[in-house]
């Protein structure tokens, strides 16, 4: 095999793989717009739009974490004290593809509410190949236990290419989710170095946020004010939607999985005591 069919193998795998065994999804533009385009273009240097408000935005932040799945986090953690937290370990993708790598889960009671975080780091992903770069995929989102349901919601996609091995891996990003509401959304390293952000939602009541290289400044002020989702957002927003429907699996693992996230936690403090 020569290098320009290695190259062709490795595209097919990573971006549009996943749809080989079914031909007809290829011909489907939401797909081909919304899933494999964009994953292609993270490979580009775009420039990066904002749209901000201090506006309700009531629409979207529906849309992302309904009004019953919030009530759900908060009933199933109603007899938890503050200091309670579970977690788990999921791994997603295929070991045939090189696209294997884990997914962090954890449900926290706060004074407050309860307090969800994830972490996606896609580091190993890109190492295997090509085309995909190394991204950094993580949210943080605060549900108050209050007749409002007041939800905090931090997510953002950045690149990780040009960061330390070390800080790509799972428990050093596990740290950086942890503090994205309190940085209002913009990872430390992020904010050294604002090109390497992707994609970014945060909706935190006085300041609603949105960030994109995929889509203008007026689209991502449709998104914001009245829940529009572009056909080149539609599949990363209901990304998030999904992201948060996952949770609930989480109270019901135990074994392997739990017992990854204690020892991913455990390295985590080591590492944030460390910077």
């Amino acid at each position: 095999m020569n290098y320009l069919e290695g190259v062709g193998q490795n595209l097919l795998a990573r971006t549009i793989g996943k749809h080989v065994e079914h031909p007809a999804r290829l011909l489907r533009p939401d797909l081909v717009l919304g899933d494999i385009l964009p994953q292609l273009v993270e490979n580009i240097p775009l420039p990066l739009h904002t749209a901000e408000t201090a506006e309700p935005v009531n629409a979207l932040l529906e849309y992302l974490v309904p009004p019953d799945l919030r009530g759900h986090f908060l009933d199933s953690t109603a007899t938890w004290s503050s200091s309670n937290r579970k977690g788990a370990i999921i791994t997603v993708g295929s070991t045939r593809n090189g696209s294997s790598h884990p997914h962090l889960f954890e449900v926290a009671r706060t004074d407050s509410g309860v307090c969800l975080t994830f972490a996606d780091p896609e580091n190993t992903v890109a190492d295997r190949s090509t085309f995909k770069p190394s991204v950094m995929v993580l949210l943080q989102t605060h549900i108050v236990d209050d007749p409002d349901l007041t939800t905090e919601l931090a997510y953002v996609r950045f690149r990780g290419d040009a960061l330390p091995s070390e800080e790509t891996h799972l428990p050093a990003q596990y740290v950086v989710a942890k503090e994205l509401l309190a940085r209002a959304g913009v990872p430390a390293v992020v904010a050294d170095n604002p090109h390497r952000m992707l994609w970014s939602v945060y909706l935190g009541g006085n300041v609603n946020r949105i960030q994109s290289t995929l889509a203008t400044e007026r689209q991502l002020k449709g998104v914001l004010e009245v829940g529009q989702r572009p056909i080149l957002l539609d599949k990363r927003l209901a990304t998030i939607r999904g992201t948060h429907t996952l949770f609930p699996q989480v109270f019901e693992l135990t074994g392997h999985p739990v017992r990854a996230y204690e020892h991913v936690v455990a390295r985590a403090e080591g590492f944030a005591n460390a910077t």
